[in-house]
């Protein structure tokens, strides 16, 4: 989601990008804007939401999952930062607090889930760490503590994965900020196999490797078998699907109706950053999967509109791109999974601005 992106760099970048927000407000270097190509989903289908969970059940909703008949709701500053419901809505365990101790958790970057054993993982964004939640124990201890499979203590190494990091079949997977490559294949003790998959090409030829890198942060998703790999990017509407291998990762189908739009670069400390204005259009904002499609939340508002990071139309792409349709639904949402292709559940707001979570049936 794009609103995880924004807590990514340390107070005192923070107040640099505050400044760099008045520099645009303020300034008149030209934007970098674009034009959009014919969308690929034009079979259109219209979704009505029905409540599932209301407004004061929950806390801050910043992450949904689902395994079997579990929702997993990971929470962003509320805790316990996990909690769990069931199908109907009715609240199951709360676990997890928020900390840097063992089994705690800073912050959810993502939850991952795997269907044929009930485990499922949580990555900790500043914590650098990734846990590892048997659903089962889970619900049978009072008190559980996550296994946790590998903390990236390097800053120089942890730097690389930018607010993914994902189980594969025997490696792990991170979204790089690295020029090196798009993605970070690992060990799974967290050492670097290599870099993967060039960036897309620059559009502007005046930006740096890593200015250009920055544009095409995303959202990252792996197939339920973990052999393929689902990228969109927040700031342009861009789909890519890939087989992965522990020696590759090669392209299955890309899809691109507009690139990274709407930016600036403003000089701060002598360094040239990438900032997005108001002018600039959103792409993606969240992703799911299920055995035979992926499905990515599209926004398409500029960053000026309140409700920029919330969107009404899932676009569907069968893993071999050759089914494409979208999904327009009567109710905003910010995250979404996936229930076997014929249920989606959302975290949305109502109309008093309280969280609630959705559903989505009849596919």
């Amino acid at each position: 989601m794009m609103i995880k992106k924004t807590i990514l760099n340390q107070i005192h970048i923070f107040f640099a990008l505050l400044l760099v927000h008045f520099l645009i407000s303020c300034g008149n270097t030209p934007e970098k804007e674009s034009g959009h190509l014919p969308t690929l989903f034009t079979v259109k289908t219209d979704l009505k939401a029905k409540t599932l969970i209301k407004g004061p059940q929950l806390q801050d909703p910043w992450d949904i999952a689902l395994i079997d008949s579990t929702l997993i709701i990971g929470n962003y500053k509320g805790e316990p930062l996990l909690e769990l419901y069931d199908l109907f809505g009715k609240p199951i365990k709360q676990t997890t607090a928020k900390g840097k101790g063992p089994g705690e958790i800073l912050v959810i970057g993502n939850i991952q889930v795997s269907q044929n054993n009930n485990n499922f993982w949580v990555y900790d964004l500043f914590g650098k760490k990734l846990l590892k939640f048997s659903l089962k124990e889970l619900l049978k201890k009072e008190k559980y503590v996550p296994e946790t499979l590998v903390t990236f203590s390097n800053e120089k190494e942890s730097s690389a994965y930018f607010s993914s990091t994902l189980v594969g079949n025997d490696y792990l997977i991170g979204e790089s900020i690295s020029p090196q490559g798009r993605f970070a294949l690992l060990k799974p003790n967290g050492s670097l196999i290599k870099y993967m998959v060039n960036f897309p090409e620059k559009t502007d030829k005046s930006l740096s490797a890593i200015e250009n890198a920055k544009l095409y942060e995303g959202e990252l998703v792996l197939s339920p078998d973990r052999k393929k790999l689902a990228f969109v990017t927040n700031n342009a509407c861009r789909i890519d699907l890939y087989e992965v291998t522990q020696t590759g990762i090669d392209s299955i189908w890309s899809y691109e109706r507009f690139p990274p739009n709407g930016y600036k670069r403003i000089q701060i400390g002598g360094q040239s950053q990438i900032a997005f204005t108001n002018k600039a259009q959103t792409g993606y904002l969240d992703i799911a999967t299920s055995e035979n499609f992926v499905y990515a939340l599209f926004s398409g508002k500029k960053i000026g509109e309140k409700d920029y990071s919330f969107g009404n139309i899932i676009h569907v792409v069968s893993w071999d791109g050759r089914k494409t349709f979208e999904y327009h639904l009567d109710k905003n949402i910010n995250r979404l999974t996936v229930d076997a292709d014929k249920v989606i559940y959302g975290t949305s707001i109502n109309e008093y601005g309280e969280p609630e979570i959705v559903k989505f049936e009849n596919l």
